[in-house]
C-alpha cells in the first residue's frame, strides 16, 4: 500500500482504523462482536502502522537503515510509555468510555488533516 498510495495516505488510513477501533469498542462495550472487531482493528491497524513508520525512517535515514529501524521504534515506546500514563490518568478522572473516544477522536486527528506541500 505504501508504494502505491503513499505514506502519508497509508499512515492516514492506519490512523482512521486505529482511531474507529477505539471509538467502536467505547460505544459498544456490552456487544462481543463489535469488542472482537474493535480489537482485530485495532491489531491490525497497529501492525500496519508500525510497518509504515518503519518504511519512513528507512526513507529517511537512507544511508543508515539502522537509524532507520531503530528511530521509529524509539519514539513508539515513548509514545506507548506517555500514552498508557495518559490515559491511565484519563481513567481515573473519567472513566473508560470517555478516555477511548477521546483517544479514539485524537487518532482520527492524523487521518483527517490535509497536508500542505510548500511551493
Amino acid at each position: 500500500m505504501v508504494e502505491k498510495a503513499g505514506l502519508s495516505i497509508a499512515y492516514k488510513l492506519g490512523s482512521l482504523v486505529i482511531g474507529l477501533s477505539s471509538i467502536v469498542l467505547a460505544a459498544q462495550p456490552g456487544n462481543w462482536f463489535m469488542a472482537c472487531l474493535a480489537a482485530g482493528l485495532f491489531g491490525a491497524s497497529y501492525i500496519f502502522l508500525t510497518g509504515v513508520l518503519l518504511v519512513w525512517g528507512i526513507r529517511v535515514f537512507i544511508t543508515n537503515a539502522s537509524l532507520g529501524i531503530g528511530i521509529p521504534f524509539l519514539v513508539l515506546a515513548v509514545g506507548q510509555v506517555i500514552g498508557a500514563s495518559l490515559a491511565g490518568l484519563a481513567i481515573g478522572s473519567w472513566g473508560y468510555d470517555a478516555t477511548f473516544i477521546l483517544f479514539g477522536v485524537i487518532n482520527e486527528v492524523p487521518g483527517t488533516s490535509t497536508i500542505q506541500k510548500e511551493s
